[in-house]
C-alpha cells in the first residue's frame, strides 16, 4: 500500500483516474521530473486494491531499478520488490528488470512462467526502448502483451524520430489503437516522400523499397491524417509537460546509476587497492588524497592517465552511453552539462555535436558561448564548474546534468544555481550520473550532506 509520506501532485492523482477509465492500460508521456514513477506504483495500488492484478513487472533501463524505482518503492509503499537483474528468482510481488536482461532467453522464461500464476501488471518505463518495430526487445515485449492485466507505457520522448514509433508502444497497451500488422499501420498513416515528392509503397518488393530509401526517400506521417492519428491515442495517452505542472517543487534531483563494465570494474578495484596503501602510508594532505582519487574518477569516465599524462582510452564508457539514453528522453529542452574533467567534456561534445558549446578554460570567446546558448541557438552547454558555476543565469534552461562531481559543495552548489534563480518560472531538475560501487557515490553523499573535501577521504577509507 502507498505510505503517504507525501500528498501525490494533482497530474498523479489524474493519472490514475484516466488508467483505471481505460480499462488499466495507459500511456503517460512526461517530461522528466514529473514523478513517473510514483504515478505508476499509485496505478500498481489502485489495480491491487480492486483485485485487478496482484503483482507487478517493470521493464526498466538498467539506471533506474534502485534508484528510482527502488526508492519509490521502499520510500511511498510496503511492498516488497526483487530486482532481477541480479537475482536468479523473483520473491516478490513486484520484480523489476532492464530489458537487456528481459530479452535473455533464461529471463524471459522465468518471467513467462512467472506472470502466468497471478494476474499481472507492467509497466515498461522509458518505453521509447521498444520503439523499433523490428528490435528483438519490442518482439519480446509484445509477444507477452496478452498476459498482462494492466499496463503502463512512460516515457517523455515516446516517439523521438517520427511518429511510427508509436505503433508498439500503443499496440502493447491495445489492439484497437492502430493496426497490430506494423505494415498495415505504416501503409495506412504514412507514405514515402523526398523534396516534396510523395510515393505509395503498396505492392513495392523489399529489394525496391529499399533501394527508395538509399536514395533519401522516408516515411511521413500523411498530413490530412495527422489528426485521425493522434485522435486514435489521445484516449490511452496522458500528457505532462513540466511548465504546465505549476504544484512540482522547485528544485528536483535524481540519480541514474552507471554499471561499470567487467574490465573497468577490474581497472577500478586494482586501482582502488593501490590508492588505499598508498593514502594510508602517509600523513593525509586533503589536496594530494584528492589528487589521487582522480585516477579512480577518470576510470569511471573511461580513461585513464599514464604517469607521463598520456590519456589511455577504455574500451568501456557506460557513462557517457547513459548520457546519450538520458538526453533523448529529455527530447527538446535545453540542458546544461556539468563536467570536471577535459576528456569529459570533449566526450561529451563528441556525443551531441554541433548541437552545443562549451565552457572551460579552453573556451576562447565565453561571452559569445554563452549568448548563444541563452539565444536557443544551442540546446546544450557543457561546462566546467569553475567557468560555468559563477555569476551566470540561465533561467529559460530547466535541466542540468551532473556528468562528474565537484570536490567541492560550494562549486556545487553555484553550479546549481545556474538554473535555480529567484525569478525563475520552472522548477529546476538536477540529474547525476553515479557509478554504482564508486567513488562518486561516496562525493555525492558527502555533497548532499555539505561536508568538506576531508570527509571524502575519509569516507573512501572507511
Amino acid at each position: 500500500m502507498i505510505q503517504q509520506t507525501v500528498d501525490p501532485f494533482n497530474h498523479q492523482k489524474t493519472a490514475v483516474d484516466k488508467f483505471s477509465a481505460n480499462n488499466y492500460r495507459q500511456a503517460l508521456f512526461w517530461d522528466v521530473g514529473c514523478g513517473k514513477t510514483l504515478a505508476a506504483l499509485m496505478c500498481f495500488r489502485h489495480a491491487v486494491n480492486l483485485e485487478i492484478v496482484k503483482q507487478l513487472l517493470v521493464l526498466s533501463p538498467i539506471s533506474l531499478i534502485e534508484n528510482a524505482w527502488g526508492e519509490d518503492i521502499k520510500k511511498f509503499t510496503d511492498f516488497e520488490y526483487t530486482n532481477f537483474h541480479k537475482s536468479k528468482t523473483i520473491d516478490n510481488d513486484i520484480a523489476l528488470i532492464n530489458l537487456e536482461s528481459f530479452i535473455s532467453k533464461k529471463k524471459y522464461d522465468y518471467i513467462k512462467d512467472w506472470i502466468h500464476k497471478k494476474p499481472t501488471m507492467c509497466v515498461i518505463d522509458e518505453s521509447s526502448k521498444i520503439k523499433n518495430y523490428r528490435a528483438k526487445c519490442t518482439k519480446s515485449v509484445l509477444s507477452l502483451k496478452k498476459a498482462f492485466c494492466a499496463s503502463l507505457v512512460l516515457s517523455g520522448t515516446p516517439a523521438p524520430n517520427d511518429e511510427s514509433e508509436y505503433w508498439p508502444q500503443m499496440v502493447f497497451l491495445s489492439d484497437e489503437i492502430f493496426p497490430t500488422n506494423f505494415f498495415a499501420f505504416r501503409h495506412r498513416y504514412f507514405t514515402l516522400t523526398r523534396g516534396g515528392f510523395t510515393l505509395n509503397s503498396k505492392g513495392l518488393r523489399k529489394s525496391e523499397l529499399g533501394s527508395l530509401l538509399k536514395k533519401g526517400f522516408k516515411y511521413k506521417l500523411i498530413p490530412q491524417k495527422e489528426k485521425f492519428f493522434f485522435s486514435c491515442m489521445a484516449k490511452h495517452v496522458d500528457r505532462v509537460k513540466k511548465e504546465d505542472v505549476l504544484d512540482l517543487p522547485d528544485q528536483l534531483d535524481e540519480v541514474r546509476s552507471i554499471i561499470l563494465g567487467t574490465e573497468q570494474r577490474k581497472a577500478y578495484n586494482q586501482m582502488k587497492t593501490r590508492l588505499i596503501t598508498e593514502i594510508q602510508g602517509e600523513n593525509v594532505v586533503a589536496t594530494i588524497a584528492l589528487a589521487k582519487l582522480t585516477r579512480l574518477r577518470q576510470i569511471i569516465s573511461g580513461f585513464s592517465k599514464s604517469d607521463t599524462g598520456k590519456i589511455v582510452e577504455l574500451k568501456e564508457n557506460p557513462k557517457i552511453k547513459e548520457l546519450k539514453d538520458l538526453l533523448a528522453e529529455i527530447g527538446k529542452h535545453q540542458v546544461m552539462i556539468c563536467a570536471e574533467y577535459h576528456k569529459e567534456i570533449d566526450d561529451i561534445k563528441g556525443l551531441v555535436g554541433d548541437n552545443a558549446v562549451v565552457l572551460d578554460g579552453r573556451t576562447s570567446d565565453k561571452d559569445e558561448a554563452i549568448q548563444l546558448f541563452k539565444d536557443n541557438k544551442v540546446q546544450y552547454l557543457i561546462f566546467h564548474p569553475l567557468s560555468g558555476g559563477v555569476g551566470l543565469s540561465f533561467n529559460a534552461c530547466d535541466y542540468m546534468i551532473f556528468y562528474s562531481l565537484s570536490y567541492s559543495s560550494e562549486n556545487y552548489i553555484q553550479s546549481r544555481g545556474r538554473i535555480h534563480r529567484p525569478n525563475k518560472k520552472n522548477n529546476a531538475t538536477y540529474i547525476h550520473l553515479i557509478a554504482e560501487n564508486s567513488i562518486d557515490e561516496i562525493i555525492f553523499k558527502c555533497l548532499h550532506e555539505k561536508r568538506d573535501k576531508m570527509a571524502i577521504i575519509e569516507e573512501f577509507l572507511l
